[in-house]
């Protein structure tokens, strides 16, 4: 697959954010999408390892972490993720607890999250409700379903 950035000189020189990410014969505006900044939290490595690939190839910037006690290291930084992906059934923290404990924190509460989960339509739509998320990702998914998904969280937030 093609792939390219295009950035026109202010931004090479810190003086903007003007350019283009181009995929193939897609592109898109990097004031759009490039500095967004996601954190996905799951316990399966691989789980992890699709995601970011996913999220990168669209523009955006990714960490990932195992657990949500490590999330906090990314949270409730300077540098704290635009959006949240977060695994539903990890060990120590639950992602629906850990969600509705973001949404209950000053600090944390206007950060999109998206549960993640293999788990039925039906229970995802009702343990978002109930965690105060913004959305869900039914597991397996594809890398264009989850770039859509989080693009049309992140254009909800910015019309709030």
């Amino acid at each position: 697959m093609f792939f390219s950035i295009y950035l026109s000189r202010d931004w090479c020189h810190g003086a903007g954010t003007a350019g283009t990410v181009r995929c193939g014969n897609q592109s898109r505006d990097i004031e759009e999408i490039a500095i967004k900044k996601i954190l996905v939290i799951d316990d399966s490595e691989l789980v992890l390892t699709m995601a970011k690939d996913a999220l990168e190839e669209y523009g955006y910037t990714v960490q990932t972490v195992t657990n949500g006690i490590e999330a906090n290291t990314y949270i409730f930084s300077k540098n704290r993720p635009d959006l949240i992906i977060m695994d539903v059934m990890m060990p120590m923290l639950d992602g629906n607890n850990k969600a509705k404990i973001l949404k209950g924190n000053e600090m944390s509460r206007d950060i999109p999250i998206l549960l993640l989960s293999s788990k039925s339509e039906e229970e995802m739509h009702r343990l978002t409700t109930e965690a105060g998320a913004d959305g869900y990702i039914l597991k397996p998914f594809s890398p264009m379903e989850l770039a859509g998904k989080v693009r049309k969280c992140l254009l909800s937030e910015e019309l709030k």
